[in-house]
């Protein structure tokens, strides 16, 4: 259960042929239990962190449309919230990057996902491009393994709107 609901695949091919007009591509991460999710209240939100960037790799491979997705992935949300030194690769900018070799695919899988949701995972069984490694803040990371430690990023810093 999400709220926004899934739309309809006439919804989805829309909006893929009229991506020139979205400024950022964004995800919601909200997990929950399976207890949470059918219990009389369910909460709202799936896990989405995961699974976007693969998801949106693929579409690439299949549409053409890179440009786009990182400039609505990147570029977008770093001009819409003013954050300092994001969204571009250039001098004086953060180095958040990620290597991707398009050959490698993966099904996504609940085993392979670091994010729980009761028994059952989102996404699994889609098929998706993978991401081999990523810089954050200039330094490196391989994605074969849960490398991620506590205490690796720093808050983002808000330009001041003039």
């Amino acid at each position: 259960m999400m709220n926004p609901p899934l739309r309809s695949t006439a919804d989805v091919h829309a909006l893929w042929d009229n991506l020139q007009f979205v400024d950022a591509i964004a995800t919601d991460h909200a997990p929950h239990t399976l207890e949470e999710k059918v219990g009389g209240a369910p909460p709202l939100g799936v896990p989405g962190l995961e699974t976007m960037l693969p998801l949106l790799l693929t579409a690439v491979q299949q549409s053409s449309s890179l440009g786009r997705i990182g400039a609505a992935r990147l570029r977008g949300p770093a001009q819409l919230f003013s954050l300092e030194g994001k969204g571009r690769i250039a001098s004086g900018y953060d180095a958040d990057l990620v290597l991707v070799d398009p050959e490698i695919q993966w099904t996504i899988s609940g085993r392979d996902l670091l994010t729980p949701v009761g028994g059952r995972r989102s996404r699994d069984g889609a098929r998706a491009a993978r991401s081999c490694a990523c810089t954050c803040a200039g330094n490196w990371y391989l994605l074969k393994a849960r490398c991620w430690s506590a205490g690796t990023g720093r808050p983002v810093r808000q330009a001041v709107r003039r």
